[in-house]
């Protein structure tokens, strides 16, 4: 009996002594000992939770060590080292400082389809080259080629997707984006794929001619898709900087579109931070027009993207000639591709309509000439005044509704809406004096009367 309750209080005293080790130095003792998973996901979690939501330290853990912690959950950066070394490594490189996971991916993404766009214009001058020698052998290596070029560019997208997925439930006020962009990443990504397939499945040893016409309109639709992205990012890109309170801290290069020398999404989203910053009770009349060219992607397809490019910025120049320089408040921006935002501060929408019909108008009766290639461009605009309630978001979902009512309505023509949907206006025709704009390969613009 004696020994049996000497034997007790020795495991008494054993338990006791690995208790208090336990709680004393309860995370060493996990990491010794990873096989006690049971400690760990049950006393040691609600230890854990305790002292957090009490605001108190670990066990053994000195209060400046929670404070440390807690300030490094809580920073900006928090995430970034859940992005790819390679993209993070990329992202500096271009000296681009980015503060969250959600900055950093989209940044990234948006170096990357600009660069992918690239490779596949210069796969266009390739294929128009075969085109002209008639030469099947080399489109066939071509396609072989563009199979590679999106394998890099497939692996990125899948990357992002599932890099989003993982961050479910941690991108805060950026969740509704996150979650919206996965998809987004994914549709592309299947997209791509199918189109790549068919590419490979051209037969270019019969008609030549034929074989060259798909090709190239598989390309188009790799264009078109690169465009996509490239938008939805620049766009997504502005509002989390909008929303971080950041625009004003970008330099002056990072608010213009290269090509045009107008403003860019982001630039065009600090011009309405500006505005309702100066007039904090939204009491100024604020009107806006979008302005869309259209079938722009034809001309893409017959010249190619990179005359395209040429014409839009040739395009966005001649834009700027007509806007009006005698009001203090009118601005212009490069929204996306082919589409632009004027500005009409201290107008009420009526006279704003008045103004982007006689745009309209004007760009009608410009002829462009490239190498020869002489072309009107018409435009589809949508007019609205901007609501005292309304957000960056709001005016843009308005104005895509205007534009998108003037296409249906025949395009080539302008609608208002004054908060009740949009409407075909029926402008006067005014005189306008037709010209023709030379678009030259260095992007300059020499403009002559007709």
């Amino acid at each position: 009996m004696a020994v049996f309750v000497f034997i007790v209080g020795v495991l008494n005293l054993a338990l006791g002594f690995a208790l208090a080790v336990a709680l004393a130095h309860p995370w060493d003792l996990a990491l010794r000992w990873p096989k006690w998973t049971w400690l760990q996901r049950t006393p040691l979690k609600l230890l854990t939770r305790f002292f957090a939501r009490t605001g108190g330290a670990k066990p053994s853990e000195p209060v400046t060590a929670v404070a440390t912690q807690q300030a490094t959950e809580t920073a900006p950066s928090r995430g970034l080292d859940d992005l790819p070394r390679r993209w993070l490594e990329e992202l500096k490189s271009e000296g681009l400082h980015v503060e969250s996971f959600l900055e950093g991916l989209m940044q990234s993404l948006r170096l990357e389809v600009g660069k992918y766009r690239e490779q596949l214009i210069l796969a266009e001058g390739r294929l128009k080259q075969s085109r002209a020698s008639r030469n099947g052998d080399a489109m066939s290596v071509l396609a072989n080629d563009i199979k590679v070029i999106n394998e890099d560019w497939l692996q990125r997208l899948h990357t992002a997707a599932q890099l989003l997925r993982e961050q479910r439930g941690s991108l805060d006020q950026f969740e509704a984006m996150g979650e919206a962009l996965e998809p987004l990443f994914l549709d592309q990504a299947g997209q791509i794929e199918s189109i790549c397939a068919s590419t490979l499945n051209i037969n270019f040893g019969d008609d030549v001619d034929a074989a060259a016409r798909e090709l190239g309109s598989h390309l188009a639709q790799l264009v078109d898709l690169a465009h996509v992205l490239r938008d939805r990012i620049h766009g997504n890109v502005a509002t989390l900087l909008r929303v971080q309170g950041r625009l004003a801290s970008l330099s002056r290069s990072q608010q213009v579109d290269e090509g045009t020398g107008l403003l860019n999404r982001t630039g065009m989203e600090l011009m309405f931070d500006d505005w309702w910053r100066d007039d904090p009770q939204r009491l100024r009349l604020l009107s806006v027009a979008v302005i869309d060219i259209d079938r722009f992607g034809k001309l893409n397809e017959r010249l190619g993207t990179r005359t395209g490019d040429r014409v839009l910025n040739a395009f966005g120049k001649v834009l700027a000639d007509f806007v009006r320089k005698d009001r203090g408040h009118d601005r212009f921006a490069r929204l996306s591709g082919q589409s632009f935002l004027l500005f009409f501060g201290d107008i009420g929408p009526r006279n704003a309509s008045v103004a982007a019909d006689r745009v309209r108008q004007a760009l009608e009766a410009v002829t462009f000439d490239y190498q020869g290639n002489k072309f009107e461009l018409n435009v589809s605009c949508g007019v609205l005044e901007v609501g005292n309630m309304e957000t960056i978001d709001d005016v843009l979902r308005r104005s895509a509704a205007a534009v998108k009512e003037a296409k249906r309505a025949g395009r080539n023509r302008t609608t208002l809406d004054e908060g009740e949907g949009p409407k075909p206006i029926e402008p006067p025709k005014y005189e306008v004096t037709g010209r023709v704009v030379q678009v030259e390969d260095e992007q300059d613009i020499a403009v002559t009367l007709r």
